[in-house]
């Protein structure tokens, strides 16, 4: 989803967003989201930010944060380029990383086949 897409999907103006810089740091970033800074509020819910970035618009770059719940609701998982693996592999791989170091492990699983 680009920017434009974005901010129509969450129904939101970019001149409610606060500006931001063309290109921002880390620092800059992180002092939006961080506990101890008070974070800045989600542009949804007014929760505290979890997630914050920059978001070019016609009105120029702006700051979009959001919560987690938020951010997660946008997020667009499909853009992977990795393949699917079947849940059955990932835990075999895992079992036996484990009885690789000396552990035993038994998978309690519904269905592996997912």
């Amino acid at each position: 989803m680009d920017d434009a897409g974005l901010l129509a999907f969450l129904v939101v103006k970019p001149a409610d967003l606060p500006p931001a810089p063309v290109v921002r740091t880390r620092d800059e970033a992180l002092a939006r989201i961080t506990p101890a800074a008070n974070p800045q509020p989600c542009v949804m819910c007014g929760a505290p930010a979890w997630l914050t970035r920059t978001v070019a618009t016609e009105a120029g770059h702006r700051w979009l944060d959001l919560c987690r719940p938020h951010r997660l609701a946008v997020s667009d998982w499909r853009r992977t380029q990795q393949p699917h693996v079947p849940f059955a592999e990932t835990v075999n791989v895992l079992v036996e990383a484990a009885e690789s170091v000396g552990l035993r492990v038994r998978v309690i699983a519904s269905n592996l086949e997912e």
